[in-house]
């Protein structure tokens, strides 16, 4: 069995319902199955080019549901998305960085979470 790579959950709101959204590999395998794209590729257009589909980001993000929410639950989110399409950006970032995080080396990650805290220390000490 594949063990999942270093994924969390990330919460995004529709409308007044707050969601946990998770990438786990199921996920990318379903949002692979659903875009007819592969994982890297996926990535490319939704990360580096922020260039993929409407309906495509919203399989993805969908995908990115299925481990904390039942099919009809996300079948309205669906639903609300496509009705509603500034949902969407309104939960962009989140869904850029559930997506992303999990395929980022722990050492970039660290390090990133180290620059993170030497910041706020520096803003602390200084305001």
């Amino acid at each position: 069995m594949i063990n999942d790579i270093f994924n969390k959950q990330h919460e995004i709101k529709i409308n007044d319902k707050t969601l946990k959204i998770e990438f786990d590999n199921a996920a990318y395998a379903k949002a692979e199955q659903l875009t007819n794209q592969g994982l890297f590729s996926l990535y490319n257009e939704l990360i580096v080019k922020n260039n993929l589909s409407y309906s495509k980001c919203v399989d993805v993000l969908c995908c990115g549901l299925m481990k904390h929410n039942d099919q009809n639950e996300i079948l309205e989110v669906k639903k609300q998305l496509e009705e509603k399409k500034f949902l969407l950006m309104q939960n962009i970032g989140v869904l850029f960085f559930a997506f992303a995080e999990p395929l980022m080396p722990p050492e970039i990650i660290e390090k990133t979470k180290k620059k993170g805290k030497l910041k706020k220390q520096t803003k602390t000490s200084i305001g």
